[in-house]
């Protein structure tokens, strides 16, 4: 079996390796995150549905840099389609509503190191 990188398995450990803790590996991992989720069906069809997480901020590791806490909040609305020979589902899907947030590395002017506000729509069919 293959090691991941920087990590031990099971087989390592059991074949006689030492595992040892790399105390600055913790800086790797954010001390906060936090999820909350929620979603709601109205009597019409219509579905609302929402998530907003939060971490707080972290260094990456390899040539990744120290990067401030991120927040994003998402929403979907889906309305249920029943058609002659479909059943499917349209749905409005928007990401990270209302602000940019940096990831892995700081660039002042990067825009491919966002997470950027985004918006899509989707259509879900099956046919009988």
């Amino acid at each position: 079996m293959p090691r991941p990188p920087g990590g031990w398995t099971l087989d390592n450990l059991s074949a006689g390796g030492s595992f040892v803790v790399d105390h600055r590996s913790w800086q790797n991992v954010p001390k906060q995150t936090a999820s909350l989720l929620a979603g709601y069906r109205f009597a019409n069809g219509y579905r609302l549905s929402s998530a907003l997480y939060y971490t707080d901020k972290m260094t990456y590791s390899g040539d990744g840099d120290t990067v401030p806490y991120a927040h994003r909040w998402d929403l979907k609305l889906s309305k249920a389609l029943s058609l002659e020979r479909a059943e499917g589902e349209i749905s409005l899907i928007l990401q990270n509503i209302g602000n940019d947030d940096l990831d892995f590395r700081i660039y002042t002017n990067d825009i491919h190191n966002r997470w950027e506000p985004r918006a899509f729509l989707q259509l879900g069919l099956t046919w009988n």
